[in-house]
């Protein structure tokens, strides 16, 4: 506010400058370089004074507030453990002059690397041997051998008119056990295979690792983190930071809102080398495999070797045709429950075999329904479906379940959570079901309760 008997120009906008700093309202080093702009000027409104000054408090007032955060911050990572004592001090005695952004503190921590993306090949199998080798030769007490990394496509994709998925295998030694990941790397033409890395880097690579951590019975996970830059694509920033944190170090960063934690890791312990042979074991012993081929068998071992495990269903699901998988949004498509019905058949240990499948859209009364049914054992069942919005309709489930009844069919589909990796980026939960015999089901309820949720 400005008296009315004040002047709006000339030596009274210094007298209003001088008036600001006497209350407080404005800090000495504003005061020193709006006396040089004063002084440059030989006339100014004291509203343009007044507008100028509201302008440069408020970038000091958000300075202020970046600096106490950045010092919160740096104090909770000393509170952790990953911020050293010598290097929490200078930082206290530092901050209010060079304030760090919480990702470039994070950089100064104990347990962190940080990588730049441009130091490395751009060859894909170069890229991340590389990389691989940067990572294992930081960690603490990790002695590997036989690091390697191949490419492999899916050629299929081609002769169905699309380009083809490329797939990174990389795979190190360390105490006689072979540790290996396998992640999407992106789609390709034909001259894929020739081409540079060009997709986001896989923001899960390092998960050899904590397969390795795991079995050490170790606290600590690798995660990859990044700034939460919205302006910058995931997987495409320049540099990212993998550090070594327990469980509670973790939280810490994921809670940061200038940080982008990709994925908060398991620290179970449970899903050990040893504890996932077992599982493979048991399902030799009660016979679940048996309805695969030899060759399949041995892909899905191979597959397990490849995957990241942090569930039983994530074994399960390594072997083709075994958990049955379908997404509840796409009841839509022609001919959805009869292709349903059949990937439930082939996965039913051969117990399930209907025939003559009904899937037919119909009118009644002015709404689309879809009549559905199946022969079984020459008994026919029939029942109508709605169609709304795409959901499935759970009664085609039931319908089924009451037709094995009826006919004392042993063994049933039991529902697993399972969690299905899409690319580098992202997940999604997805229904699974697999069949089991009575005597199955109750070994592994004993043995694998967590598999089920039913």
């Amino acid at each position: 506010w400005i008296h009315p008997k004040r002047s709006v120009v000339g030596a009274d906008s210094r007298k209003t400058l001088q008036d600001l700093l006497t209350v407080g309202l404005i800090d000495s080093v504003v005061y020193e370089t709006t006396q040089e702009v004063l002084t440059e000027q030989s006339q100014l409104l004291e509203m343009e004074l007044l507008h100028r000054l509201y302008q440069q408090m408020g970038r000091v007032q958000d300075q202020r507030e970046d600096q106490a955060a950045a010092l919160a911050f740096a104090e909770q990572l000393y509170q952790v453990k990953l911020l050293s004592k010598s290097d929490w001090e200078q930082y206290k005695a530092t901050a209010q002059s060079q304030p760090l952004t919480p990702y470039d503190l994070l950089t100064t921590c104990q347990q962190t690397q940080q990588f730049q993306i441009e130091d490395f090949s751009d060859d894909p199998v170069e890229f991340y041997k590389e990389l691989m080798e940067a990572v294992l030769e930081g960690l603490p007490n990790l002695t590997y051998q036989a690091l390697e990394v191949k490419l492999s496509y899916n050629e299929d994709y081609l002769e169905m008119g699309f380009n083809m998925p490329r797939f990174v295998h990389l795979s190190f030694q360390a105490n006689g056990q072979l540790y290996a990941y396998r992640f999407y790397d992106g789609s390709y033409d034909a001259t894929g295979i020739k081409t540079a890395r060009s997709h986001p880097i896989n923001q899960d690579f390092y998960q050899g690792i904590n397969k390795y951590l795991i079995d050490q019975g170790s606290s600590q996970r690798l995660h990859y983190i990044r700034t939460a830059d919205n302006s910058i694509p995931e997987g495409q920033e320049s540099s990212f930071v993998l550090a070594l944190l327990e469980e509670h170090q973790a939280k810490v960063l994921q809670a940061q809102q200038q940080l982008s934690v990709a994925k908060m890791e398991n620290y179970s312990q449970q899903f050990t080398t040893a504890h996932i042979q077992q599982a493979l074991k048991d399902y030799e012993t009660i016979g679940l495999l048996d309805q695969l081929w030899a060759s399949a068998r041995e892909q899905g071992k191979t597959a397990v070797a490849m995957a990241k495990i942090e569930q039983y269903s994530d074994v399960l699901d390594c072997f083709s045709g075994l958990l049955v998988k379908f997404d509840w949004q796409n009841a839509y498509l022609p001919d959805h429950y009869k292709r349903l019905t059949n990937k439930l058949s082939a996965g039913s240990q051969g117990i399930f075999q209907p025939q003559n499948i009904l899937d037919e859209v119909v009118e009644k009364e002015g709404k689309k329904v879809r009549k559905y049914g199946f022969e079984l054992n020459r008994q026919s069942y029939k029942t109508t479906l709605k169609e709304v919005s795409g959901r499935l309709d759970i009664r085609f489930l039931e319908l089924i379940a009451t037709a094995m009844e009826e006919q004392g069919l042993d063994g049933c589909w039991h529902y697993c959570r399972l969690e299905e990796r899409l690319g580098a980026l992202y997940e999604k939960e997805v229904r699974g079901f697999i069949f089991l015999t009575t005597k199955q089901h109750t070994f592994l309820q004993e043995k694998q309760p967590s598999l089920f949720l039913d």
